[in-house]
């Protein structure tokens, strides 16, 4: 990450603290898209993609006015759950959108 040493000047710690940073949002991709997709699956798709890009939106504006490192990775924590959803939900629309509804019942068992 490009910007560690800012980050990690801005927070007042180390590097590898920042790094941090990097690490909890990978693990909040990989807990929270499946999380999601079980809490989510029977949820209208356009309002749930519409929703999940929302708190996308929200959970960045708030990292970057974090006054603490804490809230900074809380809400790294936050977007990287609704990157997993996103993106999950949204190549099965795709695939539905395309005309390809038998290819995405396949591909999703």
């Amino acid at each position: 990450m490009g910007l560690l040493a800012d980050v990690a000047a801005d927070f007042r710690i180390s590097i590898p603290a920042a790094g941090t940073m990097i690490s909890a949002y990978a693990l909040g991709v990989v807990v929270g898209a499946p999380l999601l997709a079980l809490i989510t699956a029977s949820l209208p798709r356009k309002p749930l993609l519409l929703g999940t890009m929302a708190l996308f939106v929200a959970g960045n504006a708030l990292t970057a006015i974090a006054p603490t490192y804490g809230l900074a990775i809380l809400s790294r924590v936050i977007v990287a759950f609704t990157h997993g959803a996103f993106f999950g939900v949204a190549s099965v629309v795709a695939m539905i959108v395309l005309g390809l509804r038998s290819e995405c019942d396949e591909w999703a068992t």
